[in-house]
C-alpha cells in the first residue's frame, strides 16, 4: 500500500476543518453532528476519525486555527519595517483568509462558538485561555509599538489590548449581521480615531 504525504493529510485535515466551520457557523455547535461534518465534506467516518476522536476535539482545533491566525498576524507585523499602522495591524487580523475572513459565515462561526462557550464549561474554559492569548498578543504588540515611538509610552499597553480586543469584537458581531461592515471600513475608522 503507497504512504500517503504529508501534503495530503494536512489537505484531509483542512478539508475536515472547513467543513465542520461550515456546519457549526450554520446550525451553532449543540446542533452539528459528526455526521453533519462527514456529509459537509464528503468523507468516511474513518476519514474524519483518523484527525479528530470526537466533536469538541474538531471544535476546539477550528478554536486554535483562529487563535493561530490572530498570531500570524502580530508575529509578521512585527518583522515589518516599518510597522504598519496599529490601525492596519487590527484590521490585518481579517487578513489571513479563513476562519478570520471577515465574512458573515465566519463572524457567525465566532458568534456560535462564544455561545457555546458560555454553556459548556470545558469550551468555556478553553476560550478564556484563547481570550487571555490574544489579550498577551495584542498588549506585546502594543509594547513593541511603543519601543518604536508609535505609541504613547506612558499608555498601559494590556489597556490598549482591552480595547484593541474590544473593537475586534464589536466588528465580529456588526459583520455577521450587516454587509457594510467591511475591513476597509473597520481601518479607516481606526485611523480616524489615532489622529
Amino acid at each position: 500500500m503507497p504512504r500517503v504525504s504529508a501534503e495530503h493529510l494536512e489537505a484531509r485535515r483542512r478539508q475536515i476543518m472547513a467543513a465542520a466551520r461550515r456546519c457549526v457557523g450554520r446550525k451553532g455547535f449543540h446542533s452539528v453532528s459528526v455526521q453533519d461534518v462527514l456529509d459537509e465534506s464528503g468523507l468516511s467516518a474513518g476519514a474524519v476519525y483518523r484527525y479528530f476522536s470526537s466533536k469538541e476535539e474538531l471544535v476546539t482545533a477550528v478554536a486554535d486555527e483562529v487563535l493561530d491566525s490572530v498570531r500570524l498576524t502580530f508575529e509578521r507585523s512585527l518583522t515589518r519595517h516599518p510597522l504598519p499602522p496599529l490601525s492596519d495591524l487590527v484590521a490585518e487580523v481579517f487578513s489571513q483568509g479563513a476562519p478570520m475572513d471577515a465574512t458573515p459565515e465566519s463572524c457567525r462561526l465566532m458568534l456560535r462558538f462564544w455561545a457555546a462557550a458560555a454553556d459548556e464549561e470545558a469550551l468555556g474554559s478553553r476560550l478564556a485561555g484563547m481570550l487571555a492569548q490574544v489579550r498577551a498578543l495584542f498588549a506585546e504588540t502594543v509594547h513593541a509599538y511603543q519601543e518604536r515611538g508609535l505609541v504613547t509610552r506612558d499608555a498601559d499597553p494590556t489597556a490598549i489590548a482591552d480595547v484593541l480586543i474590544g473593537v475586534v469584537h464589536g466588528f465580529i458581531v456588526r459583520a455577521a449581521f450587516t454587509e457594510d461592515t467591511t475591513v476597509d471600513s473597520l481601518r479607516a475608522g481606526l485611523r480616524a480615531l489615532a489622529g
